[in-house]
């Protein structure tokens, strides 16, 4: 995705708004139904509701098999990245292991100087709460 926004950019030709091409943007159209001639609506749904899809709302410009491969690219190629503060981390399941009460993610904390080391629920460490 990068390579392909240094090319747009180097040949200057502009983004969707007039600016120049990011990764961020790449990515947005690559995993954009849209193109196949697809409507999708209500991805984020806050009540977690199935999203209404339309197939064939519109003419395709990008054919179906290429778009579902292009998704497998770039699962594929996700799995491999790590965020850097999670490599670096002295605490192996900080991020991946989850809070049983909340949800939300475990981080290593240490006390008493680093003597012992703990995870605790992300939600009280970032709060006032000492207790659930």
């Amino acid at each position: 995705m990068v390579e392909i926004a240094k090319q747009l950019n180097k040949e200057g030709i502009t983004g969707p708004r007039g600016q120049s091409w990011g990764k961020t943007t790449i990515h947005k159209i690559l995993t954009n139904e849209a193109y196949t001639g697809t409507l999708v609506w209500g991805r984020s749904s806050t009540r977690n509701l199935e999203p209404i899809r339309v197939e064939n709302a519109w003419e395709a410009i990008v054919n179906r098999d290429i778009f579902e491969q292009v998704q497998v690219m770039l699962k594929g190629r996700a799995l491999a990245y790590l965020h850097p503060r999670r490599v670096a981390s002295h605490y192996l399941l900080s991020g991946l292991a989850r809070c049983g009460y909340c949800g939300k993610a475990l981080v290593g904390q240490d006390a008493k100087g680093g003597k012992f080391k703990y995870y605790v629920c992300g939600a009280i460490r970032n709060s006032s709460r000492t207790s659930i």
